[in-house]
């Protein structure tokens, strides 16, 4: 599931691949995947999706590196959504 996830997303087939992602989180979670699903989320406009499964990544990470990483991408998913609430 993962790498469908991973072929769709190269294939910018969003939706698809948010999907596999979030089919592969649910059988066998990790922390990959759930930045991955993020990922494909921000792609998808979806930022509330985006900010959840960024916390997630960031809170499985067992590397402060990649919890920094993880962690920022949330923080900047979240302030998009700020921005784009505020704009409306």
């Amino acid at each position: 599931l993962f790498r469908e996830g991973r072929t769709a997303m190269q294939a910018h087939d969003f939706d698809r691949a948010c999907t596999k992602f979030a089919e592969s989180q649910k059988k066998e979670p990790a922390p990959g995947t759930a930045l991955n699903l993020g990922d494909c989320e921000e792609q998808r406009g979806h930022l509330i999706a985006a900010t959840e499964a960024f916390a997630v990544a960031a809170s499985s990470f067992t590397s402060p590196d990649k919890q920094k990483y993880a962690t920022s991408r949330a923080e900047a998913a979240a302030r998009a959504r700020s921005e784009e609430h505020t704009s409306e």
